[in-house]
């Protein structure tokens, strides 16, 4: 490596003072030129650094060695460019400047294609982009250009000077874009960091690109520090809504695969084999039956005539021979009233032709076909889904005119009706008949309702479930929408308490967590596998512990201590051996858990960390609790520990 930097360096230092022997004649350095040799070393130290071009490994490809020298000679460009504005070096010759660093650059460019030259392969290139991402950032970057010009010369006149800068500063972008591969598809990054990592190495460029265009076409300092300002402010803008694109996107795909459909990509770890599609196979009742082949008849060439998917996927998962005709119902409702007639407690089965979306009263409803159904009676119904209702304004119109429609539907329907302020007057105005359900909100109310999952399918556009009646439904739980999240939890000695928590999962979607853990087990940290019920947005707050800010209240109040155990729901306590969780009811609750010290890597490691905890503390608690807390904070801030 060594031999590699000496040879640059005198590489660059040759360039340097040949542009200066063609300029002046003369290789003989006068004070000004002293400084910007110096911070022509200084640029190209730190761009080589920055870049690692020292340490490219021999077996890389052509194309990358290729992109690792360029993003090193962009970097140069900019880091020369501030150091000129920093030292007041504005006198030095343009010639000189620029005709040393494409010199230079040149000279390796050449050199690495002659000594790889066996490696020449253009079927390697990869134009793969993201249309959706590209089109954001061209408009993003459209607005925050023609600020820029604004900035600069007073206006935003279509004259010749306007136009240079204009074009200037989007080959600047286009430049920092490619060379930053920017455009990927999000679904084809393994994890955020790396796909991310794409747009900031592009944005430093970027910056560095148009800082040094800018000192060429002598721009004043001030204008500078508009141009330097103007794309900070584009890069945390972009850095926010492509981070949104990346979660939305994986979202997603969680929602598509967990429901069986058959999407592959690189996301492996969310992704449910081709076998796996179902979460049971075919449900035969046991109830008393005379008439089953004429359900099925009836089902298949009269009521579902026009649906042969919905009757092909009742066929597959339910065994329809077991279930009697006389005690089936087929319709087509939207409220609660329209079945108030049928008895209770009086059917095997009923299935609803109509979206739960376009529903009166989704709750109510609910609970209504619950009171109809015998026990493990069967309730069959469709819903549509955010993400699918996306798709189907996708296919309705063209895509812009699609995403501008779906922006307000998703606004009215989906935000408005969940505030409280907006509640009352969304209700008046769309009579609760076109609400937007999320996957995990749409099965958290069937939950709710005393239903447990048997079957998803996407049939139509529409989620349709097969739903088996486990429980009378009931009142208790108090279900909300709102930013601010009550949770019941076990406290010291069995008390319930309330914990407070910004919303990070869909409505209703605590309702789930049996099912979620039936269906998908925990991670090594104890969080659940696979957590569809967590919103996009709902990850980056636990990542930085946003939501759980309101459960200093519950310290506050004495119902929580600094340094403890987790208070735990119902179902997660009952996970534990019955011995500890005695034991964990015996002391108050805390915010900081014991796993940031001991950092298991399963539930079992989790349980023996928590029982060592409690031993400690029974013997020593303040000690124990200092100990814990130096130890958490170590690993949350110096370790990165964080939830997820």
């Amino acid at each position: 490596m060594l031999a590699k930097i000496i040879r640059n360096l005198i590489l660059y230092s040759s360039s340097f003072l040949f542009s200066l022997f063609l300029h002046t004649g003369s290789i003989t350095l006068n004070v000004k030129y002293e400084k910007y040799y110096s911070a022509f070393l200084i640029s190209w130290a730190v761009s080589s650094l920055l870049s690692r071009k020292f340490k490219v490994h021999e077996r890389l490809s052509l194309l990358g060695l290729l992109y690792t020298y360029t993003v090193s000679f962009f970097l140069m460009l900019g880091i020369l460019a501030l150091m000129i504005f920093y030292f007041d070096l504005a006198g030095v010759s343009r010639f000189i400047i620029l005709y040393s660093l494409l010199l230079s650059y040149l000279v390796e460019v050449n050199y690495i294609i002659y000594k790889n030259k066996d490696k020449i392969n253009f079927k390697n290139i990869n134009l793969t982009y993201s249309s959706k991402a590209f089109t954001f950032e061209v408009t993003l970057y459209g607005v925050i250009n023609i600020y820029l010009i604004y900035s600069l010369t007073g206006n935003v006149s279509f004259v010749f000077d306007n136009i240079i800068l204009f074009i200037n500063f989007y080959l600047c972008w286009f430049v920092g874009s490619f060379v930053g591969h920017r455009f990927h598809p999000a679904y084809r990054r393994k994890d955020y960091w790396t796909f991310v990592w794409q747009y900031i190495k592009s944005y430093i460029i970027i910056l560095a690109l148009s800082s040094f265009s800018a000192f060429v076409i002598r721009l004043e300092s001030d204008k500078i520090i508009y141009i330097v300002y103007g794309l900070i402010g584009y890069s945390i803008l972009s850095l926010v809504g492509i981070s949104f694109y990346y979660y939305i996107k994986k979202h997603r795909l969680l929602e598509l695969n967990f429901a069986g459909f058959p999407v592959k990509g690189e996301f492996g770890d969310i992704l449910l084999s081709d076998n796996n599609y179902d979460i049971k196979r075919t449900y035969r009742s046991s109830f008393n039956i005379t008439t089953s082949e004429i359900l099925n008849d009836k089902l298949k060439n009269l009521t579902l005539k026009k649906h042969p998917e919905v009757f092909q996927f009742l066929d597959n998962y339910l065994d329809l021979n077991s279930f009697d005709n006389s005690h089936s119902v087929v319709f087509k409702s939207e409220s609660a009233s329209n079945i108030d007639f049928l008895p209770e407690n009086s059917y095997q089965l009923l299935l609803n032709i109509q979206t739960l979306n376009k529903t009166h009263g989704i709750t109510q409803y609910l609970n209504e076909i619950n009171k109809k159904l015998m026990k493990e009676g069967i309730f069959v119904g469709n819903f549509e889904t955010v993400y699918l209702r996306h798709q189907n304004f996708l296919k309705r119109y063209p895509y812009y005119f699609a995403q501008f429609f779906y922006f307000f539907d998703f606004l009215l329907n989906r935000v408005l009706s969940k505030i409280i302020v907006f509640n009352g007057m969304y209700s008046a105005l769309m009579k609760n008949t076109n609400k937007s359900l999320s996957l995990a909100e749409g099965l958290g109310r069937l939950y709710y309702s005393g239903f447990e999952v048997l079957h998803l399918r996407i049939i139509e556009n529409r989620m349709f479930f097969i739903e088996k009646k486990i429980k009378e439904s009931t009142k208790n739980g108090n279900p909300s929408s709102g930013l601010l999240l009550r949770m019941e939890r076990f406290g010291q000695e069995g008390k319930p308490i309330y914990l407070y928590k910004l919303r990070t999962m869909h409505p209703y979607a605590e309702y789930l967590q049996e099912f979620v853990y039936e269906k998908f087990k925990l991670q090594d940290s104890g969080k659940f596998n696979n957590d569809f019920r967590i919103t996009y947005w709902g990850k980056i707050f636990r990542k930085l512990w946003i939501d759980e800010l309101p459960m200093i209240y519950n310290w506050i109040h004495g119902e929580l201590k600094l340094v403890g155990p987790r208070p735990l729901s119902k179902h997660y306590l009952s996970l534990y051996r019955k011995d500890l969780a005695a034991k964990r009811l015996k002391i108050k609750p805390g915010l900081i858990p014991p796993y940031y010290a001991d950092l298991p890597n399963s539930l079992e490691e989790i349980m023996d960390s928590e029982e060592k905890y409690l031993e400690l503390f029974e013997k020593k608690p303040l000690i124990t609790d200092i100990k814990y807390f130096v130890k958490c904070i170590y690993n949350i801030f110096f370790k990165n520990k964080r939830s997820s």
